[in-house]
C-alpha cells in the first residue's frame, strides 16, 4: 500500500457512521458498504472510495509496474504527497485481489479504464464488439486514466448516456449477491 499517514485513524465521514478507518485498504472496503447500501448519504454519485469526496478530486489511474497495470490513487487524505506525476507518492493497490471478492476483501471496486473516453487504453474485453484494438499504443502507455468500477455506471450516464455500455464492461461491473451481502454491514 502507498504512502499513508502513519498511525492516523480517520473516522468515516458519513453521517451516523462511527467506523474508524485505519488505512486506505480499510477505507476502500468500508466505502463499498456505503456506495452499495447507503448511496443517498454520499456527497456525489461518483465518489473517491478512500476519502468519500467527489472522485474528480482523487482520480484513479492504472500505472505499469513490472509489466503489470496497478491501481494508483492520488488521494491526499491517505497520501499527503500524492501527485499523479509521481505515482510512487500515490496510494497503491495490487490489481489482482481487487478483481475478486473474498472473505478478507469482499469489495471488487477497482479502477477500470473507460473504453469510451480512452478506447486505445481500455481493456480489449471492455470494448464494443466492433472495436479494432490499437494494441501498439496500448502497450506503450505506462499510465492510464481510470474510473472506479462502482462509479462506472454513473460516469457512463453522465458522459456517454447516448451509447450502450459494452457487454464485456457491463459484466466486469457486476456486483454479485454474495459481494453485496458481505458488504451489508459497515
Amino acid at each position: 500500500m502507498g504512502h499513508s499517514r502513519a498511525n492516523e485513524r480517520i473516522k468515516c465521514p458519513i453521517s451516523g457512521c462511527h467506523k474508524e478507518l485505519v488505512n486506505a485498504a480499510a477505507a476502500l472496503q468500508h466505502s463499498a458498504h456505503h456506495i452499495l447500501h447507503t448511496p443517498s448519504k454520499l456527497s456525489a454519485s461518483e465518489v473517491c472510495p478512500l476519502c468519500f469526496g467527489p472522485s474528480s478530486g482523487c482520480p484513479p489511474f492504472l500505472f505499469r509496474t513490472n509489466g503489470n497495470l496497478q491501481p494508483r490513487i492520488p488521494c491526499l487524505k491517505y497520501a499527503p504527497a500524492a501527485n499523479r506525476d509521481f505515482p510512487d507518492n500515490c496510494v497503491a493497490f495490487s490489481a489482482g485481489p481487487m478483481k475478486k471478492s473474498s472473505a478478507n476483501s469482499p469489495s471488487t471496486n477497482r479502477p477500470i479504464v473507460c473504453p469510451e473516453c480512452y478506447p486505445n487504453l481500455a481493456a480489449d474485453d471492455h470494448q464494443p464488439v466492433d472495436f479494432v484494438a490499437a494494441s501498439r499504443k496500448k502497450q506503450q502507455a505506462s499510465s492510464r486514466p481510470a474510473v472506479w468500477s462502482y462509479n462506472m455506471k454513473a460516469h457512463w450516464r453522465r458522459l456517454h448516456g447516448s451509447s450502450t455500455i459494452p457487454a464485456g464492461l457491463e459484466s466486469a461491473l457486476v456486483v454479485t449477491e454474495a459481494e453485496a451481502h458481505a458488504l451489508k454491514s459497515p
